[in-house]
């Protein structure tokens, strides 16, 4: 019994959401310290400090998870249009804003504001 093509899809979508789960899995599982019943977690060797942890990287890190939230959603999405073979609705083509002088607005405004929390010093150094 063969693939349709249809399921060949499926199937292809379903490769990267179940490598990332097995790779989040795996590092949790082989970095995690055993407890057992009735046992606390020993405490942490080594302690992480955000000493010198500006709001430009705090942001710019922030701007970076937040990409990778939005491409798995977009990943979720094109799954369920394999699976299902139904689009989720979109914005026309004539809508104001699907325009290549707004991305390039809205990406100048986000570079901006990168760079002004980045340049904004910190309180123990004014």
């Amino acid at each position: 019994m063969g693939l349709t093509p249809r399921s060949r899809r499926i199937a292809s979508w379903t490769i990267v959401p179940l490598s990332i789960a097995a790779c989040t899995i795996g590092i949790a599982v082989h970095t995690g310290r055993p407890v057992h019943a009735g046992q606390t977690a020993a405490a942490p060797a080594k302690s992480i400090t955000l000493g010198a942890a500006s709001p430009g990287s705090l942001y710019a890190s922030g701007l970076i998870a937040a990409g990778g939230i939005v491409g798995l959603l977009g990943v979720c999405v094109k799954l369920y249009e394999a699976a299902t073979d139904r689009s989720i609705p979109r914005f026309s083509d004539h809508n104001p804003l699907h325009n290549d002088l707004v991305s390039i607005v809205m990406f100048a405004l986000l570079a901006f504001s990168l760079y002004y929390f980045a340049r904004k010093p910190l309180k123990n150094q004014e």
